[in-house]
């Protein structure tokens, strides 16, 4: 529909406007929102006046995500190839940093303003034809870098990037979301009101964020030392949950992106149904811009090559997570020196025989097992040890190590009872 302007304005679910007028508040004031979702079309769900957590949420997938990623490509990209092996996900790894993929930036750069417009002012900005296009045009670029992160980061031999990647990003959604719908009629069934939720669940967070706090600091031998570990696991713990959603959005931030435009570009294309039709001046710039996309592409994909081309032709040597931790500070990660077969020297500590042992015991044990481990170890382990080198975070790396060494040696522990010590004694001399 029009307004007295000329101008469209968005089409919003009447039968749903009717329902909520004639719905009655529940009793704690709340009315209800999503509690009728599941019996609602699709088409009234995209039709709704935006709720300010889904909001939240696009603008995240959406804007926020793009934002991040592309500030830690300037670091390189995520599967950082080391040598010219012939792969194809190593061709196209430097796609994904800003060195070689940034003729596709100002077309994302595009698509990202106008989500944003969007996202804050739908009802102003969505009957703009411009900021339409701009989220209809995110679609194909971001589906651009859901596909080039499948291949660099799971390979296109096997297609386990596009599975796990693809699925699994479906799947976390689906997952968030039926959680929410399932606290929600949790809380319509005992009839809970939302102060009663935020007073019993704030405390315990409360409790459980001190808690946890003190019980790490534990072992201080005074009480400044016991204070400085205190203050030092309260910052961990409240840092902790955001830093691993965070790291977690970052794996599948791809795949949540195009999705969040593609539903956008489907809700908008209900709201104003006159948006795909385009004038014949019009329907030239859509085809530029899309001519530009496509060199973009092109530009990209043979910057990557020529740096993929500077690499050396031969493999160089391995270095994994537990060796480049024992790298680190001797005091800090208790290593010591050690001569190898060939007759070079490098550092060892107990880490590091430790989960050795670990896993000649899993060989001897469980060969099969071990030999999938080994292939995930393989592609993951030098990826992360050269992240930890460049940053000059090779200590993280040594405390990162420390919860899958106390497992081993509870489990050596428990099969060769006081033999274990001597048998990692013994690996490296």
């Amino acid at each position: 529909m029009e307004n007295t302007d000329g101008e469209q304005v968005p089409q919003f679910s009447s039968a749903s406007s009717s329902a909520e007028s004639e719905s009655p508040p529940s009793a704690d004031g709340v009315d209800g929102v999503g509690d009728a979702l599941p019996t609602r079309s699709w088409r009234e769900f995209l039709t709704q006046p935006l709720w300010l957590p889904v909001r939240a949420a696009v603008f995240y997938a959406g804007v926020a995500l793009p934002v991040i990623c592309h500030a830690l490509t300037v670091f390189g990209p995520p599967q950082d190839p080391t040598w010219q092996s012939g792969a194809l996900s190593d061709k196209l790894a430097f796609l994904l940093s800003f060195d070689s993929g940034w003729p596709v930036l100002p077309f994302l750069a595009f698509s990202v303003i106008c989500l944003a417009l969007v996202v804050f002012a739908e009802p102003r900005f969505g009957n703009q034809r411009v900021v339409r296009f701009g989220v209809f045009s995110g679609v194909p670029v971001s589906a651009w870098y859901a596909v080039i992160f499948s291949l660099t980061v799971g390979g296109l031999e096997s297609g386990v990037g596009f599975l796990l990647y693809g699925f699994g990003s479906v799947g976390a959604i689906v997952v968030g979301w039926l959680a929410f719908q399932l606290l929600l009629w949790i809380r319509r069934k005992l009839r809970i009101r939302w102060w009663t939720v935020i007073c019993v669940v704030t405390p315990l967070l409360l409790m459980a964020w001190l808690g946890s706090a003190a019980y790490t600091s534990r072992h201080a031998e005074s009480r400044r030392e016991f204070g400085e570990e205190f203050l030092e696991a309260l910052m961990v713990n409240l840092a902790g949950p955001f830093v691993g959603f965070l790291f977690i959005s970052l794996i599948f931030s791809t795949y949540w992106c195009f999705s969040v435009y593609l539903g956008m570009s489907f809700r908008l294309a209900l709201l104003f149904p006159g948006v795909l039709r385009f004038r014949l001046a019009e329907m030239m710039l859509v085809l530029t811009w899309f001519a530009g996309l496509l060199a973009a592409w092109r530009w990209a994909i043979v910057l990557s090559l020529a740096e993929y081309a500077k690499l050396p032709v031969t493999a160089p040597e391995t270095c994994y997570i537990a060796s480049t931790a024992a790298k680190g500070h001797p005091r800090v990660v208790h290593s010591r020196p050690v001569q190898v077969h060939n007759g070079g020297g490098t550092r060892v500590n107990d880490q590091l025989a430790t989960l050795k042992a670990g896993e000649l015991a899993i060989r001897a044990l469980m060969p099969g097992c071990h030999r999938r481990i080994r292939q995930v170890y393989d592609w993951l382990g030098p990826v992360i040890a050269r992240r930890l080198q460049r940053y000059g975070m090779v200590e993280a790396g040594y405390y990162g190590l420390k919860p899958a060494e106390w497992l081993v040696s509870l489990a050596l522990l428990a099969m060769l009872g006081k033999r274990s010590r001597l048998w990692l004694a013994r690996l490296y001399r």
